[in-house]
């Protein structure tokens, strides 16, 4: 029993008394129990209205609390679908990084192959043309010689300086093939030597390289060309018709 309650009782046993008694009681006295009976049931209205509002704040507490646990069981779903979502994208993230990469490989091909393609655009429109390429004697001369130290240095030689009175005999030596429609070698006792003939190339390094191929796959490739005791070179080219007539003369005179 609360302790509402015992005090209603109480007072009821007080009432009772009171009445029971009022005949031999004295009128003081009377009113001293009936203020003392006021003030109890004064106080008892207020612990009626706490005891209201306790049981109005009991219920808040409990919606509160669940309110409180459903919110909590929200959180731990976004939490775990945040976690998810992290994870999601870390993997996403390195699919990326991986795809960029692809893409800047790939761009770089097609860079490439677009430069490529443009260049044999061009010599496809001068061919349909009928347009012919325009080759310099010089400009194979240069590129054959790169070659030839190319080889050189792969070969842990040193570099051949280009030597003009070689040039000059190199190319007497092309001017002569050219106008006997032969291979010739040059004379004089040259000995380090070596000539070739071209035809039907679209440019100088295209002649260049098919010339150094053909000597490098000779027997007398390492002594005309990777002789330690080497110290010039030259190449002299003489153009007749549609065909490049080609001389190499290597010298050890300093």
């Amino acid at each position: 029993m609360n302790r509402i309650g015992i005090i209603s009782i109480f007072l009821v046993v007080i009432i009772l008394i009171s009445t029971s008694c009022a005949s031999g009681v004295s009128q003081e006295e009377h009113e001293r129990v009936i203020n003392e009976l006021n003030a109890i049931q004064g106080e008892l209205a207020s612990l009626q209205s706490k005891l209201t509002e306790s049981v109005a704040l009991q219920a808040q507490n409990e919606e509160l609390n669940n309110r409180n646990a459903t919110l909590e069981s929200e959180f731990d779903a976004m939490q775990t679908k945040h976690e998810e979502l992290s994870a999601e994208y870390d993997e996403l993230n390195i699919k990326y990084d991986t795809m960029q990469s692809e893409y800047e490989t790939l761009h770089a091909q097609y860079k490439d192959l677009s430069a490529e393609y443009e260049e044999l655009s061009k010599q496809y429109e001068a061919a349909v043309e009928g347009e012919a390429v325009e080759i310099g004697e010089e400009d194979v001369e240069q590129a054959l010689f790169e070659l030839i130290n190319e080889g050189r240095i792969n070969n842990g030689l040193e570099v051949l300086p280009w030597r003009e009175t070689l040039h000059t005999l190199a190319k007497k030596n092309s001017i002569d093939m050219a106008t006997n429609k032969d291979l010739r070698y040059p004379e004089n006792g040259v000995e380090w030597r070596e000539v070739y003939w071209a035809a039907g190339y679209n440019s100088a390094g295209e002649i260049a390289e098919a010339t150094h191929l053909v000597w490098e796959n000779r027997d007398k490739y390492e002594r005309y060309f990777l002789d330690v005791h080497l110290n010039f070179g030259a190449v002299g080219v003489y153009k007749s018709g549609d065909i490049f007539y080609i001389t190499y003369i290597g010298d050890q005179i300093r």
